[in-house]
């Protein structure tokens, strides 16, 4: 995956810190569901869950990231990530305390990480960005599993696919949609009740939901703003060469006039 010319990334918190991942990396965000845990798994592994009905391991990125275990994540949200394995995309959720937004930054606003690396591993990090005077940190996905993790991860992950029944597979599927409450049944439901007092849980998870839905679809409109500068440069490279190769040819043919001449002069003398 290219990501040479992204230039947007998405935020995301996990305890105290801000990370940051390329946007071309986010496949989706999703509530916290139930996820389904494997015996004799990675600790980084918390099991796996179904999307739209492909088996998806879902990992602990606190654990992944060296930082203190939570146990208490049902208020917590699952970034659907996609990532290389052998040149091939596998798709890999983590769990994280929650997303904050889609924000831009240029190369050289990206600054080494100093020595964050004695705490994160540094092969992890691809740089500091600063926002709103606080630091966040740009993750590197692809690194932050060896391969040998990724072909674990996936083999878990199909062996808990051989072992599930096409009822069990629906049940979770319905499961699933019952926790994915669109934002625009929410707002309905809460117009139908407005002078009804909230539960504050409730209140929040509905406030989480719209979150997550804005931020997805700001994801998705980075993505396409990042493949239409990238087409448009393309397209520009592509006029460059061909006035490079006018001139070229044009160069080509005074060159040959130019001989021509001295050919004729020596004939003559």
């Amino acid at each position: 995956m290219n990501t040479e010319h992204i230039k947007s990334y998405l935020s995301f918190h996990i305890g105290e810190e801000t990370f940051a991942a390329h946007v071309n990396y986010v496949r989706s965000i999703k509530e916290m569901v139930e996820i389904t845990k494997i015996p004799d798994s990675p600790d980084y592994l918390l099991g796996v869950i179904n999307l739209h009905g492909q088996v998806l391991p879902v990992i602990d990125a606190r654990v992944k990231l060296n930082m203190t275990r939570k146990e208490d994540i049902k208020d917590s949200t699952i970034v659907v990530f996609e990532i290389n394995i052998n040149k091939k995309q596998m798709l890999l959720g983590a769990v994280v305390d929650a997303v904050d937004e889609v924000f831009e930054a240029e190369g050289n606003q990206i600054k080494n990480p100093l020595d964050l690396g004695n705490y994160y591993r540094s092969d992890f990090i691809k740089g500091l960005v600063e926002k709103d005077n606080k630091f966040i940190i740009i993750l590197d996905v692809n690194k932050i599993f060896s391969t040998k993790d990724l072909i674990n991860l996936k083999e878990s992950s199909e062996a808990y696919a051989e072992n599930t029944t096409p009822e069990e597979t629906e049940k979770e599927n319905e499961k699933n949609a019952e926790n994915d409450t669109p934002a625009e049944e929410a707002s309905a439901e809460d117009t139908r009740i407005e002078d009804t007092p909230k539960n504050s849980n409730e209140t929040h998870q509905a406030e989480e939901t719209d979150n997550n839905k804005q931020t997805e679809e700001q994801v998705e409109a980075a993505k396409e703003d990042e493949e239409d500068e990238a087409e448009e440069a393309g397209d520009n490279d592509e006029i460059d060469l061909t006035g490079a190769d006018d001139e070229a040819d044009s160069q080509a043919e005074t060159n040959r006039d130019e001989n021509a001449d001295k050919t004729e002069n020596n004939t003559q003398s």
